[in-house]
């Protein structure tokens, strides 16, 4: 997909990165009447799009999240019930693979993301004073407090997500996954 795709940032936004691959709707209408029922353009790079749908379908097996957007999705539609959730499904794909190329982030599960909120929320609520052997230390307020909120935030972030995890014996992680810009 990223080698359809090319540079992400070509595209002013998800809906955009849509209409290139093909997953749109045509609109029907004319006055006050607006079709129900409508069809898939299929105008944009047909391998991209076969690409979303099969990557869709994977989904639907193996995560929940999009399991149950599917069967929402399913339960829906009058005519044509597996396509049209699979298409919508593959459409919601298509937003997430958009943010995660232009904001060169990886996939995290709602579980890694449960987990990484707890996390931060623990590392926030540790106590002023820490200590270190047997002599007390306590931090001093200054204007970099914030800094270092985030800085907390930040490691807790990278400690959560197993797929981080597995990149940190790697040399480079992020050039792993980089997107040629």
């Amino acid at each position: 997909m990223i080698a359809e795709i090319g540079d992400v940032h070509r595209f002013p936004g998800q809906a955009q990165l849509a209409k290139y691959a093909g997953l749109t709707w045509r609109k029907q209408a004319s006055g006050n009447f607006r079709a129900e029922e409508t069809f898939m353009t299929k105008s944009g790079n047909s391998y991209l799009r076969h690409g979303f749908l099969i990557a869709a379908q994977s989904l639907v097996n193996h995560n929940e999240e999009y399991r149950a957007y599917y069967q929402r999705k399913f339960s829906e539609a009058p005519r044509h019930s597996h396509k049209r959730a699979l298409s919508l499904t593959a459409r919601k794909l298509v937003r997430l693979v958009y943010a995660m190329l232009s904001n060169n982030q990886l996939y995290m599960a709602p579980e890694e993301r449960t987990e990484q909120k707890q996390e931060v929320k623990e590392s926030t609520e540790a106590p002023d004073e820490s200590v270190v052997g047997e002599t007390p230390v306590t931090q001093q307020p200054n204007s970099s407090e914030s800094s270092e909120h985030k800085k907390v935030k930040s490691t807790a972030a990278a400690r959560s997500s197993s797929r981080q995890k597995e990149l940190n014996g790697s040399k480079s992680p992020p050039e792993q996954y980089a997107v040629n810009t």
